[in-house]
């Protein structure tokens, strides 16, 4: 078994050097290296991997040989993340004071509720004394919301803005979404937003002819299908079934898709892909018997499989497979056999050293998992019934899939999206045929979009199949127990639950006991840890005061039960309790979530203190040691009549406007009272 494998191993050399090149690329996104230190460090490893070449002669020697090579992928990929982040370059924009800069717009004004955001890149910047001086950056810019800045703003514009630009906030309150860190995973550091007068046209543009082209394609369709379709919600699921653009489906929609475990139709992926794939392959049949078919089938299928990747935008996912089917598509015309965990592996490693940042995509990381599972686990698990029917095993090879996909992906969902989808075999087995066959209808309306009774047919097709296909997500979603939410798990129980699927699937495979007490172990190491974090929650005693614009929030968290008072605003604003407060609820492993709306003064009693909220005329001889005291837009304090510095915490809440704010600061520092700023400290925690 042991020379089976070692052989094996030799077969997927990128499966080999893939694992220390993503490592190498990771520890460089959480630690910062300098260029010298990365030079350093790959200077130092490839000497080891040269001196071990040429001391250790012996085959029996390779494995030392080998370390010496994985330590040099390993410092290779720190030191090409290094080498692509702009950040560290001297000639970054950022490093110098500039009055205006110079930026051209890199994609189409995307609309979010307050603003439209573009993504740009630095061209060159004037100093306070009027020199120009080229610099290198990319820049999150955005617009004020307006239909001047919406029609006049396109992609490739060359613009002049004010370069009041700051560097992006960190998240403001616990387990809230790191904003900052997503911006610098995409190579981007600052953002800025503008006025109407506070940048100016400069006439020119200068656009990428391929991006161009793809950006026009989209809103062409986009127009066939407001026009055919001719439903915002419809015409939204379409245009993400076409090419993947998403942002215009409602949040109700997407949080059904995402509990039923189908939120990944509609996010163009492998799966249309391969439905392409499987189109193209179908239309140019023809040309297998001919001479030099192959080829010619070939190269069709590359050209058009790399246009609809483009017309996607090069989505991470949908580049994860094009250059999969590129390589199977060179592989079977080299009339070799494609080793497929090679095969990802090589794509990753090519989209890698392109763009190493890509490895921290959500959408990147499923999309490779996914079909690491199908893969792995798919066969096995059809191969445990042998359907009779023609449908019986097309559900069946659905149902495989689904668990395959499943399997590889779940730890990953519970990471990132804390709930995990108990229909997602039901749902899949519905949802995936439905949405196939109007991904099959939107590209034949975008083909016969010419004919307009006949695209005026399948409009009105995709348009119900759509709303029934919603219909039937929504239904699915409100059974009983179709989905649990609130799961938190850290990166390392991941691994470990990633680690425990490898030792259950190899004990299945070879029913050796050596792989199911490793199991076993790391079942009860897991367990372990979840246990002493329930009875950490369960235990704590604890007030966090959140700091959210323009609002006053704040949770008491007692015995596993979480108390949250804010206003009602906010109390009625899902969106932003769940962006702000929800994560930290469920990291702390909430049972019961009371949520309670404070419009006047509230006094709440702690032990050993009282806690103020909203008082309007608060006398400080009233406040005893330990008091807490939030104050918000409505507190009045009249200091004029302090006649003792009490000894209790003020809060200043982040709905204070800024007058009001510099104002109770100056005066609790005059008098030496202890107090803390939410907008500069961010959340702040009390044990009870």
């Amino acid at each position: 078994m042991n020379t089976s494998f070692h052989s094996y191993w030799h077969q997927v050399p990128f499966v080999r050097i893939i694992f220390p090149f993503i490592l190498g690329i990771g520890l460089s996104m959480f630690v910062e290296f300098t260029y010298l230190q990365a030079f350093i460090m790959m200077l130092i490893s490839i000497s080891i991997f040269g001196g071990l070449s040429l001391v250790l002669k012996s085959y029996l020697h390779d494995w030392i040989k080998g370390l010496g090579l994985n330590l040099f992928i390993f410092c290779f990929g720190i030191g090409l993340h290094v080498a692509q982040k702009d950040m560290l370059k001297p000639n970054h924009f950022s490093k110098y004071k500039s009055q205006y800069l110079e930026v051209r717009i890199k994609e189409p004004l995307l609309e979010r509720k307050k603003s439209y955001k573009a993504l740009a890149e630095v061209i060159s910047a004037i100093d306070s004394l009027g020199y120009k001086q080229s610099y290198i950056g990319k820049l999150a810019i955005y617009f004020q919301k307006d239909i001047h800045t919406k029609n006049s703003i396109h992609y490739g514009d060359i613009l002049w803005i004010k370069a009041n630009f700051q560097e992006a906030s960190p998240p403001q309150n616990p387990y809230e979404f790191n904003y900052k860190r997503y911006l610098a995973f995409n190579n981007i550091y600052h953002q800025i937003y503008l006025r109407d007068n506070d940048f100016i046209k400069t006439g020119k543009s200068y656009k990428n002819a391929l991006f161009d082209f793809s950006y026009q394609a989209q809103e062409y369709f986009k127009e066939v299908l407001n026009k055919y379709v001719a439903s915002k919600t419809e015409v939204a699921v379409s245009q993400a079934l076409l090419y993947g653009y998403d942002d215009d489906i409602d949040a109700d929609v997407v949080k059904a898709y995402s509990n039923t475990g189908t939120l990944h139709v509609l996010a163009v992926s492998g799966m249309h892909v391969g439905i392409i794939f499987w189109i193209i392959s179908k239309l140019l049949l023809f040309l297998d018997k001919k001479r030099w078919g192959q080829l010619i089938k070939a190269l069709i299928s590359l050209v058009l499989l790399w246009a609809y990747s483009l017309l996607c935008g090069f989505s991470p996912s949908i580049l994860r497979a094009t250059v999969m089917f590129s390589f199977m598509i060179i592989g079977k015309l080299s009339k070799r056999d494609v080793n497929i965990y090679n095969t990802l592996a090589t794509s990753a490693f090519v989209i890698l050293i392109f763009d190493t940042n890509i490895i921290a995509n959500v959408g990147f990381q499923l999309s490779y998992l996914a079909v690491l599972g199908i893969v792995t686990f798919q066969k096995r698990i059809y191969d445990w019934y042998t359907p009779k029917y023609w449908i019986t095993n097309q559900i069946w090879t659905i149902t495989a899939v689904s668990i395959a996909a499943q399997i590889a992906t779940f730890p990953v969902g519970l990471l990132y999206f804390h709930q995990f989808p108990f229909c997602f075999l039901f749902s899949n087995l519905i949802i995936i045929p439905l949405t196939t066959l109007i991904l099959f209808l939107d590209i034949g309306l975008m083909v016969l979009s010419f004919w307009d009774f006949a695209a005026s047919m399948l409009g009105f097709l995709i348009k119900w199949l759509i709303i029934a296909t919603d219909k039937i997500v929504m239904l699915v979603e409100d059974l009983p127990y179709s989905y649990t939410s609130g799961i938190h798990i850290s990166i390392a129980e991941t691994i470990l639950i990633y680690i425990l699927i490898l030792y259950v699937f190899f004990w299945l495979i070879h029913i050796k006991h050596r792989y199911l007490r490793s199991a076993l172990l790391l079942c009860f190491t897991i367990s372990a840890y979840n246990g002493y974090e329930s009875f950490a929650n369960q235990t704590q005693k604890c007030i966090t005061f959140y700091n959210i614009h323009k609002a006053f929030a704040f949770n008491i968290i007692q015995n596993g039960e979480a108390n949250f008072y804010a206003d009602s605003c906010l109390i009625n604003d899902e969106e932003r309790f769940h962006f702000h407060v929800q994560q930290h609820i469920w990291s702390q492993g909430v049972i019961k979530l009371n949520k309670t709306s404070i419009e006047d003064s509230y006094i709440i009693y702690l032990p050993h203190r009282k806690l103020w909220i909203n008082i309007n005329k608060l006398a400080l001889k009233d406040v005893a040691k330990n008091d807490i005291i939030l104050v918000t837009q409505r507190t009045f304090i009249n200091f004029n009549e302090i006649s003792e510095v009490p000894e209790a915490l003020f809060i200043l809440s982040s709905d204070l406007s800024a007058r009001k704010r510099q104002y109770f600061a100056n005066k609790l520092k005059e008098l030496n009272i202890l107090f803390a700023d939410l907008n500069k400290t961010g959340a702040y925690s009390i044990a009870l």
